[in-house]
């Protein structure tokens, strides 16, 4: 049997190995990977998933949707969040799946946020050079009407913006305050949406003859969206 002291050692090395910020980052890398193919393959029943939450107490199915919401986000990929959104307008209605998801994603950013930072913080402060450690260093900086702006924009997805601020210096105070503040409006948006049309696609969207309103509404908040990406990467570059 070998000594303890192998053991000891052994763990060591383990220890020094993973503190290394390239390892972490590079285990945080493929753990995405791993969950994006997980993704393409993971289905939700939407009809069983409605069956279910209306077979259910309202506060029971109202946790249960936000843990469920919360745990979609780590496919990355795929449909389960899509169909879980559609189904809580059906069964809690526009306003309450708006504060459901609402909820779930100061949670959502709370996790990708500190995960991100944990596993890649040292490695982009010590390993990143040129261009990319301009951008790094940008970003960390921007002032928080920029990070409302990106935090509103349609056409970022939400955990994208979680990694790359927890990767950047920013505070999570000031990406937390940037999430309290403006997430609710978007979500609410895109709810009511999906509300009217029982789907959401830019092609329902534009053929939304009922209510052109809303269409109109969408398009500027589409060419909104596309502005900031531009003003932010010329800021950032």
């Amino acid at each position: 049997m070998p000594p303890a002291g192998n053991y000891m050692l052994y763990g060591n090395s383990m220890k020094k190995f993973l503190s290394k910020g390239y390892v972490r980052l590079a285990i945080f890398v493929i753990l995405i990977a791993i969950l994006v193919l997980i993704g393409r393959y993971f289905s939700i029943d939407r009809e069983k998933m409605d069956a279910y939450f209306k077979s259910i107490p309202p506060l029971y199915s109202s946790l249960i949707f936000i843990a469920l919401y919360v745990a979609s986000n780590f496919f990355v990929t795929g449909d389960p969040k899509e169909i879980l959104k559609l189904v809580s307008v059906f069964v809690f209605g526009v306003y309450l799946s708006t504060l459901l998801i609402y909820l779930a994603e100061i949670i959502n950013a709370t996790l990708f946020f500190h995960l991100s930072r944990f596993f890649g913080e040292e490695f982009m402060d010590k390993y990143l050079k040129g261009r990319f450690k301009h951008i790094y260093e940008r970003l960390g900086q921007m002032n928080l009407n920029w990070v409302f702006m990106l935090r509103l924009n349609i056409l970022i997805p939400y955990r994208v913006l979680d990694i790359c601020f927890g990767l950047s210096k920013i505070s999570f105070r000031r990406y937390l305050t940037a999430v309290l503040l403006v997430s609710l409006p978007r979500i609410f948006f895109l709810q009511y949406i999906v509300g009217i049309l029982g789907n959401f696609s830019l092609g329902n969207i534009m053929n939304m003859q009922m209510h052109p309103a809303v269409a109109f509404l969408f398009v500027l908040y589409f060419i909104f969206s596309i502005v900031v990406i531009f003003k932010t990467k010329k800021r950032l570059w």
